[in-house]
């Protein structure tokens, strides 16, 4: 199995995912069976507070640590560094931090005492047209883009 070259894509079947493989050759060229199904017992979204939950508090420490410095003290250069930060996670990390608060597990997101969410818009490009369709969650969402802020500037979202 040395020096093969495979170029694959992912589907999300049913909770199984399944790797479906577009192109696999050797390097002397022998071709080999242009689909193959991988099946794994593994569930997106399942309970994986063990994979994910370090790195949620790490994200909100890193945030925390920005908005309350003593050293940045101007909102636009947080949100500079913050805006950095934000770029690093994709939409759909996004809609997860969005789901870590709406659960609970992330409640200090956005609470009485501080406001990362909507203050510093850390879920930004939140695609809110694709999360699952309930009130309590169109709520929540206009909730962030409605509540009354000392520091933001501009529209809470991106696809508003």
């Amino acid at each position: 199995m040395r020096n093969i070259v495979f170029s694959c894509r992912y589907i999300i079947v049913s909770g199984t995912l399944t790797f479906v493989w577009i192109q696999a050759r050797c390097l002397n060229r022998r071709k080999f069976s242009p689909v193959a199904h991988l099946n794994f017992n593994y569930k997106p979204f399942s309970g994986h507070a063990s994979r994910l939950g370090h790195y949620f508090r790490h994200l909100y420490l890193a945030v925390k640590s920005v908005a309350n410095s003593k050293v940045i003290i101007n909102y636009e250069e947080k949100m500079k560094y913050l805006a950095l930060l934000r770029a690093q996670l994709s939409n759909h990390e996004q809609i997860l931090l969005f789901y870590n608060w709406l659960s609970g597990y992330g409640g200090d997101w956005e609470n009485n005492n501080h406001s990362f969410l909507a203050d510093y818009k850390m879920i930004h490009n939140l695609w809110y047209d694709t999360l699952f369709d309930d009130n309590f969650i169109r709520t929540n969402v206009d909730y962030l883009s409605e509540k009354p802020v000392q520091n933001r500037k501009g529209k809470m979202y991106e696809i508003d």
